[in-house]
């Protein structure tokens, strides 16, 4: 276990040193805030505080309002944030916050969300997803076989194959290419004698139908296959790095018919390839991009430390540093983890040295892992 500890700033010791309360766009002559632009920056360098400051002036002197802006994020948390500096900046009622999913606030929120709210089949937008209990409801009823079992020593059958059931669905492939999938080799080692995943998708569907569920991606599916585009003259896409091909066919969509597109992501920083991402996804789109320099809230010893071992795979940034941030690493053991043969389970180790809830209390919350 490696973490990384940083000096608090005397201001406020529970945040990152952050910029200055302005945010002065970066490349606003060349791109000025109505001109649509993909931005790229490293860990930590503001591309989502980029994408806020463009939406300020855009809001401020262009005659748009908060309204027009879709803001696409990966987690409702991320929603959050943005819709607070919206609050921070008078640009936005803190009563509209209440309830974002309604009024202006609409189209701030994920790209699942988002697709629910501009479907225009009633299902889509009326039925609920499945819950665990729905999961293992269908694997008992179909194959007499647990969605998780409850048991260290059998396969979770159920898990399994929903997962390469879902990373085809995600990644826009027919249910005949399981094997391309990388879970597959897992479930075929697990579960010998699983069914076909074409047959597997149908029997699922049946239950859906029956139990009025539907599943994330068919919000995603619905509007892709519709050509459905929310009526925001703005779209905002953060994270892009992360798309996977069916969320990547969607927003491509949703960029191409906006007004002002503003695209952030950083092709480096890709962590999900295992479900489909790509940093071409990035790449591909066409609009001129802006890359950012400096990192702000990164300490020098932790990035040297990340890059030693990311060259094998890129060349990365060498961003220029804040001062105001400063870090240490140490190098742990963590303490064993032992099997309680006893009740089948692990045992967690609590309040033993290194382990996580130690280093909270000795580094007083100040870390990354």
């Amino acid at each position: 276990m490696t973490t990384t500890v940083r000096e608090m700033t005397t201001e406020n010791p529970f945040r990152w040193p952050t910029m200055s309360k302005d945010y002065v766009i970066v490349g606003e002559a060349e791109y000025p805030a109505n001109a649509s632009v993909k931005v790229n920056g490293p860990p930590g360098t503001g591309k989502t505080t980029q994408g806020l400051a463009r939406v300020r002036d855009l809001i401020r002197h262009f005659d748009y309002h908060v309204w027009d802006l879709l803001w696409c994020t990966y987690r409702r948390s991320l929603a959050d944030e943005v819709l607070d500096h919206l609050v921070e900046w008078d640009l936005l009622s803190k009563s509209a916050t209440d309830e974002p999913w309604n009024g202006a606030t609409e189209f701030i929120s994920t790209a699942h969300a988002i697709s629910r709210r501009i479907a225009t089949e009633s299902y889509i937008k009326q039925w609920d997803t499945p819950h665990w209990a729905d999961k293992q409801d269908f694997m008992f009823e179909t194959y007499s076989l647990p969605f998780q079992s409850s048991s260290n020593s059998k396969p979770d059958y159920g898990e399994l194959i929903f997962g390469v059931y879902y990373w085809l669905k995600n990644n826009e492939m027919e249910m005949g290419l399981a094997h391309e999938c990388p879970q597959y080799s897992v479930l075929s080692t697990s579960w010998a004698s699983h069914p076909d995943l074409a047959a597997f998708a149908d029997a699922w569907e049946e239950y859906k139908t029956k139990h009025d569920i539907v599943d994330f991606h068919e919000y995603l599916e619905h509007v892709r296959d519709a050509h459905l585009v929310p009526p925001t003259p703005i779209v905002v896409i953060d994270e892009y790095h992360d798309a996977f091909p069916l969320l990547h066919s969607v927003c491509q969509m949703w960029i191409d018919a906006a007004e002002v597109a503003i695209v952030l992501g950083d092709p480096q920083q890709v962590i999900n390839t295992h479900e489909g991402a790509d940093p071409a996804f990035f790449k591909e789109i066409d609009l001129p991009e802006v890359q950012l320099t400096k990192t702000w809230r990164v300490p020098p010893v932790l990035w040297h430390a990340a890059s030693n071992v990311l060259a094998g795979w890129h060349d990365p940034h060498t961003p220029e540093f804040n001062d105001a941030v400063d870090g240490a690493l140490y190098e742990v053991r963590p303490p064993q983890i032992d099997y309680n043969h006893v009740v089948d389970e692990w045992e967690s180790p609590t309040g033993q040295h290194a382990t996580p809830d130690d280093l909270v209390d000795r580094f007083n919350g100040s870390m990354l892992f």
